[in-house]
């Protein structure tokens, strides 16, 4: 699994955009730096954003000196960043269960630092951390360096066992082009300005870390990429993990046309789909239970229904 930094598990593109505004408030009084223009930046190694900033606004100085100038002051405000909702919970749990993880962002070595001042420990569990100013690190995004940089450090596993959390949007290209599965995790101003239909590829979009359960998606994730062994994980720890189904919902498969992985496979995206296209859903255990019992000792059944 692969996370990008800013704006998914650090509250730091907030203060990117108040560091361009001051800038901005100084250099060139009246200009804004609005959505439109930020989400062309988002993703971006440093320089490139700066040459953007300093051409699309008319300032006058160079890329060199618009850094110079920001860095002051994220200096001051960069170490007070904190995690976002949902982050210290998904990133412990996914650490405890031994599932590899890395960092890719595209900003400096240096600039990482600085922002994970007040949240060192959890950053430590990440296995990998890939920054923008690495030496394997030829192109930015939408280039897949950096994340096929991470795929490298994490063991190189398959790229359709590889999940990508990213914001933005040449984040989610970037991602694709390395063909590895992505959520797309937007600020609601670049939902909004983008459309909430324009998934722009991604295989799932969300409204934060905090909508991602990894008791329950973290498997469904995996499934589809048809790997055995989230399907075993799921019905030897099913009495823990639980089905999520909506009110008066039925699942009807075959077992008999269908192997057994494909009944798993079918059935998972099922569960996915309804816990996030149906409003109102709720965790219901006996339905594990009775999943687990037609899978494991009624295989023979022409059916498994489920009904909640």
């Amino acid at each position: 699994m692969v996370i990008t930094q800013d704006g998914l598990l650090i509250n730091t593109e907030a203060v990117y955009s108040e560091v361009t505004q001051e800038v901005l408030d100084k250099y060139a009084p009246g200009q804004k730096f609005t959505w439109d223009f930020k989400s062309k930046l988002m993703g971006r190694i440093g320089h490139e954003s700066a040459a953007m900033i300093v051409e699309h606004f008319n300032l006058p100085m160079t890329p060199e000196e618009y850094i110079e100038i920001s860095a002051k002051i994220q200096e001051e405000k960069f170490p007070l960043c904190k995690p976002l909702p949902g982050v210290e919970r998904l990133i412990k749990h996914l650490h405890n269960h031994k599932i590899p993880i890395a960092v890719a962002t595209s900003s400096l070595r240096s600039k990482f630092e600085l922002k994970t001042t007040s949240c060192r420990d959890l950053f430590k569990l990440f296995d990998y951390v890939v920054c923008g100013d690495d030496p394997e690190i030829k192109k930015g995004k939408p280039s897949p360096d950096i994340f096929l940089t991470a795929q490298k450090h994490l063991g190189n596993p398959p790229s359709e066992n590889c999940l990508v959390f990213e914001d933005a949007i040449n984040g989610i290209e970037a991602g694709l082009a390395a063909n590895m599965h992505v959520v797309w995790i937007p600020d609601l101003n670049l939902l909004q300005l983008n459309g909430r239909e324009n998934t722009h590829g991604a295989c799932r979009v969300l409204e934060s870390m905090a909508h991602f359960d990894p008791e329950v998606k973290i498997l469904n994730y995996y499934s589809l990429t048809g790997r055995p062994e989230p399907y075993r994980y799921y019905i030897s720890n099913v009495h823990r993990i639980s089905l999520c189904l909506p009110s008066k919902a039925m699942i009807t498969l075959s077992p008999l046309k269908s192997s057994l992985t494909e009944i798993l496979h079918k059935l998972s995206i099922l569960m996915y789909d309804m816990y996030f296209n149906e409003q109102g859903s709720q965790y219901i255990e006996k339905f594990s239970c009775r999943f687990e019992f037609y899978l494991s000792i009624k295989k023979t059944l022409s059916t498994v229904t489920m009904i909640a």
